[in-house]
């Protein structure tokens, strides 16, 4: 035996019936569907003056809406997002107060749920963010076993120009091993460095690096073109996550710094003072120049 499925608005519709029949009291008829007499004349009269669809739930929302945008300031801000389609409803708020300060514009994100609805805001694609390395990363056990290699963050130069701060740094020894500032963050700009280092210290193990161009991509296995070139070379790529860089970032930018920045004014005078006080370079030069080296690996493959 199946369970009989029933609704509200059959039960009211049996409740007037019962009640047009007159074989029972009212007070009776109530009682039996399990209302008040107040509820059940309600019911009553709403199918008197509507019929079937008066037995319906009504809206319980509320008419009218004290905090509600007003239809003159709606249209006003309308306007002024068709005439700029590029304007977000910060922008379009300062602009309506800066020529009617006056009035009381509605709050920003009272304009976006407005254009929201209007169908004039367009939603920002989902960026597709290359995966970090599954694999565990190196242990770096000496000199050139680990390279790091990091972009800092770009800046405006007194001329105007853009300049984007290259960095790469041994990861045993905290040496700074390149310090450039280029004008694109891409492969044509990033390998030329990475080439003139890997002729000077020769070729490290594993080049570890964020998920950031060029470094990767949203491509197979998150390869760019520039962890091609490594992967050819002879290095391996280690990619970490944008946590994992976060916690470990700045050690090693306070080290590159303490190092880049030791007074000397003159970038040769500095690199001679840096060689004269610290055994790192001579240490990478040993492991570079030694019999067997990768470098003259590196040099055949570049």
């Amino acid at each position: 035996m199946v369970w009989k499925e029933t609704c509200a608005v059959e039960e009211r519709m049996g409740f007037v019936v019962a009640v047009r029949k007159g074989e029972e009291s009212f007070a009776a008829i109530c009682r039996r569907f399990g209302v008040s007499r107040r509820i059940g004349y309600k019911w009553l009269a709403r199918f008197e003056e509507e019929g079937l669809a008066g037995l319906e739930d009504r809206s319980r929302a509320p008419q009218h809406h004290p905090q509600a945008i007003a239809s003159n300031v709606a249209e006003r801000c309308l306007e002024v997002r068709r005439a700029h389609p590029t304007w977000g409803p910060v922008k379009v708020r300062a602009y309506l107060e800066r020529g009617a300060p006056k009035i009381d514009w509605s709050a920003a994100s009272t304009l976006g749920e407005l254009f929201d609805r209007e169908g004039l805001t367009v939603k920002r694609r989902l960026r597709r963010r290359s995966p970090p390395s599954s694999t565990p990363f190196a242990h770096c056990e000496a000199a050139n076993d680990v390279w790091c290699i990091d972009f800092k963050g770009w800046f405006l130069t007194g001329d105007s120009e853009r300049c984007e701060p290259l960095t790469i740094t041994d990861a045993y020894s905290r040496y700074l091993l390149r310090c450039q500032a280029l004008p694109r963050t891409d492969t044509d700009h990033v390998w030329p460095v990475l080439d003139a280092a890997f002729r000077e210290f020769g070729l490290p193990r594993y080049m570890r690096s964020d998920n950031g161009s060029p470094f990767a991509s949203c491509g197979a296995g998150g390869l760019s073109k520039l962890s091609v070139k490594l992967i050819k070379a002879g290095v391996t790529p280690e990619r970490i996550c944008s946590r994992q860089a976060a916690a470990e970032w700045p050690s090693r930018a306070h080290a590159s710094h303490s190092v880049a920045g030791s007074g000397q004014s003159a970038g040769t005078k500095h690199a001679r003072a840096a060689q004269a006080t610290s055994p790192v370079p001579a240490l990478l030069q040993r492991r570079a120049s030694a019999p067997g080296a990768r470098q003259r690996h590196a040099c055949r493959a570049l």
